[in-house]
């Protein structure tokens, strides 16, 4: 069935196109009749409505090149006429600006496929009809007359991508046509005029005998100068297809070349007896003879062709890139006789393409050297970072013995600086990813007044020490949003430590939102220091700080309030922010608000905020006082020393049994020895990586169940993905909480 539909559908375009072409063929007979502007200008209306009966809006303008000035000469809307004379003269735009003074620049056929509103919506426009519906497309073909242009004929249609390439050339054939009538009525009215003066002239001569002489002179000297126009103008367009900009050809129904401007010549270093009377694949390069092959068989049949890329050979033997349009000219038995071909020369846009391959490979390279460079001093920092906190939670656990006040003051110390320096760290990378596109939101429905708690928690024991006020408040305590979570808390975790950070002790700080019908504020007010108006305009610039001077009171990094406003952009949000010096500032997350329908058994909201954090997408609920750690057999696969000390002596105090591997073969050899319960994976060691370690266990069918971490500092874009994808059942990125690993251990074993 769906064969025979598109057969039909072939055969109704095809009688639709016969219908056309049958109206455009009765059209052009009646203007070839016609001598009259005022009749051709008709008729033309006439075939164009009857060409395309659906379409919202036509005009039909006339150009006058020596004033360059355009007028309205026809027009319709919704099928009746508009009064053109009420509509001013449009001047001649410059090449790229407007509609109709581009297709005049260019003589080619503009098509806008949609948003025409858009496109026409600065500029001399006047605007007919709009409140019946904006129309989203439109063509507009210019009238030609031995590359003269005439006028322009435009239609416009309520309907998106209504208009093609076929309907273009329809309206052109049409159009030039017309333009040849217009031209042609024009030299009849001045043969007209200079045929009424020689008239006159003679009457003249008739009414006065004594003056017979000097009116037979007049005569002469009349029809002399009426030849002489002639001539002139046959010079004139001679010389306008000769030195066109473009080349010209005509080629007969064998491909041989009947005509060709000196233009074309010149470009080819031929004599114009060197081309006329050879086939034109002589001319052509190997590939373009096979294309003209092709394609002219159809030219003839079809009367057209558009743009098509030819290469020439030149008399030197280079080669001449080109777009070809052509027209077929028929007898009036539809025969075909001759060819209008237009050559443009392609030379600098070819040249232009290759620098723009150029240009586009190196920033493409420049793009790979900035992700490896981040990728690389990601790995760099996590891997210190990882021993770091890892050998400071091994102490603030007392696993080595006793701690004083004094030391463990110290190690908290350490670890919350350690966190911090974590924190810009994936500030930077999370930045990268949002600028490069490449970070991609999970979206889930999220519990508002669960995330704001959450978010005010983070910021709670910094506002305790400066004595603040912490207020929230929400205006629909059951509201639901779809969001990332994890974004959706760095934002407002960024925003509110900002606000405690600026806010001197005794001050408020305070968490307010507003959920409407279409979308969802999220205002953070304090009473801190406040912000210059001239500095609001640098405040979301990636490393820019208001205060960057030695002496500064308040540390950052300056990259919390551009991420900000990346994440919410993200969100299809924005951030604004108001603020008066010394009294305080106000920042807004606007974001869309789609209500999630409550359902009977809403999730409690540690499980929907932590939906996003790989330690707790274990399939158990056990907490940390119910977490029994097994005696169960671990394989560390790791190469750096620093990490194996941290994570061995942590288990193994656990209650754990660790073999540790320090490639990815020794991985595998190790695996097939102790059979362990738990493999733990570094994704970068040598020898083999631990990807392809992972990739050959898995091919094992003794292997297939046994849980694998990738426990890697790798966090760029795609990482987590390649990591699951080889075959891990999870993915943490170092540095790694030691509480957090045993629990996902637990989890997988007892999944």
């Amino acid at each position: 069935m769906g064969h025979w539909v598109m057969n039909t559908n072939d055969e109704l375009a095809h009688l639709y196109y016969s219908k056309q072409l049958t109206t455009v063929v009765a059209v052009e007979q009646a203007l070839a009749t016609s001598l009259d502007q005022a009749s051709i200008y008709a008729t033309l209306a006439t075939a164009v409505q009857q060409l395309f009966p659906d379409m919202a809006t036509i005009f039909i303008s006339r150009y006058d090149a020596e004033r360059k000035m355009i007028t309205a000469m026809y027009g319709t809307h919704d099928g009746e006429p508009i009064d053109v004379t009420t509509l001013p003269e449009i001047p001649l735009l410059p090449p790229g600006e407007g509609t109709q003074s581009q297709v005049i620049h260019t003589r080619q056929p503009l098509i806008i496929a949609a948003n025409l509103n858009d496109r026409i919506a600065s500029g001399p426009v006047t605007y007919v009809g709009t409140e019946g519906g904006y129309t989203e497309s439109a063509v507009y073909v210019p009238m030609l007359a031995q590359d003269t242009v005439l006028g322009v004929i435009q239609m416009q249609s309520y309907f998106a991508n209504r208009l093609t390439e076929v309907d273009a050339k329809i309206l052109a054939l049409v159009a030039n046509t017309a333009a040849v009538s217009l031209q042609n009525a024009h030299l009849y009215a001045l043969a007209q005029s200079e045929i009424a003066e020689r008239k006159q002239t003679e009457i003249t001569l008739r009414n006065s005998e004594r003056h017979l002489k000097a009116a037979q002179q007049e005569l002469l000297e009349l029809n002399r100068t009426l030849e002489e126009r002639v001539r002139q103008r046959s010079a004139e367009v001679q010389d306008l297809y000769e030195h066109a900009p473009v080349g010209y050809h005509s080629l007969d129904a064998y491909g041989t070349v009947i005509m060709v401007n000196e233009t074309e010549l010149t470009w080819l270093g031929y004599t114009r007896d060197e081309m006329q009377g050879r086939p034109i694949t002589d001319f052509l390069a190997p590939t373009s003879q096979a294309t003209f092959h092709t394609v002219f068989s159809v030219f003839r049949q079809r009367g057209w062709i558009s743009d098509m890329e030819q290469e020439f050979i030149r008399s030197d033997g280079t080669t001449l890139p080109v777009l070809i349009s052509a027209t077929a000219i028929y007898d009036t038995s539809g025969a075909y006789v001759m060819s209008r071909s237009t050559l443009v020369d392609m030379t600098l846009r070819k040249q232009a393409e290759v620098t723009l391959r150029r240009a586009n490979t190196e920033l493409a390279r420049a793009a790979r050297a900035k992700d490896e460079f981040l990728a690389n001093m990601s790995h760099e920092l996590r891997t210190p970072l990882n021993a770091i906190l890892g050998f400071s939670e091994i102490l603030l656990e007392q696993i080595r013995g006793p701690l004083t006040a004094g030391q463990r003051d110290a190690l908290h110390n350490i670890e919350s600086s350690s966190h911090h320096l974590l924190t810009l760290i994936n500030d930077i990378l999370d930045l990268s990813k949002v600028e490069a596109g490449r970070l991609d939101l999970q979206f889930e429905p999220i519990v508002i007044a669960d995330l704001c708690q959450t978010s005010l928690l983070f910021v709670k024991e910094m506002a305790l020490k400066k004595a603040l006020k912490l207020a929230f408040s929400l205006n629909d305590h059951m509201a639901v949003m779809e969001a990332d979570p994890k974004r959706m808390k760095q934002m407002l975790m960024n925003l509110l430590s900002n606000a405690v950070k600026f806010t001197p002790a005794g001050g408020q700080v305070r968490l307010e939102v507003i959920a409407d019908t279409e979308d969802i504020r999220f205002v953070v007010h304090d009473t801190g220091i406040g912000i210059e108006s001239d500095d609001l305009e640098r405040l979301f610039q990636p490393f820019s700080q208001l205060d960057s001077s030695l002496s500064r009171q308040h540390e950052g990094s300056g990259l919390g309030l551009a991420l900000v406003r990346r994440l919410a952009e993200q969100h299809g949000g924005s951030v604004t922010v108001e603020s008066t010096v010394n009294m305080g500032s106000r920042f807004t997350i606007t974001l869309p608000y789609h209500r999630v329908p409550e359902p009977e058994e809403m999730p409690s909201s540690s499980v929907i905020m932590s939906r996003n954090n790989p330690v707790h997408t274990a399939r158990t609920c056990k907490t940390e006082l119910e977490l029994s750690p097994t005696k169960a057999r671990i394989l560390l696969a790791e190469d750096n020393e620093n990490t194996i000390l941290t994570i061995d002596e942590y288990l193994q105090n656990k209650g754990y049994q660790v073999v540790v591997a320090r490639d990815g073969y020794e991985a595998i050899q190790r695996a097939e020895e102790v059979h362990p319960d738990v493999i733990l994976m570094d994704i970068q060691m040598p020898e083999l990586d631990g990807l392809e370690a992972i990739r050959h266990l898995r091919a094992k069918p003794e292997w297939m169940a046994t849980p694998i971490i990738a426990l890697t500092a790798l966090a760029m874009p795609g990482d987590r993905e390649r990591c699951l994808a080889s075959g891990a059942n999870a993915y943490l990125t170092k540095p790694v909480s030691l509480k957090g690993l045993v629990m996902l251990i637990e989890g997988l074993m007892h999944s």
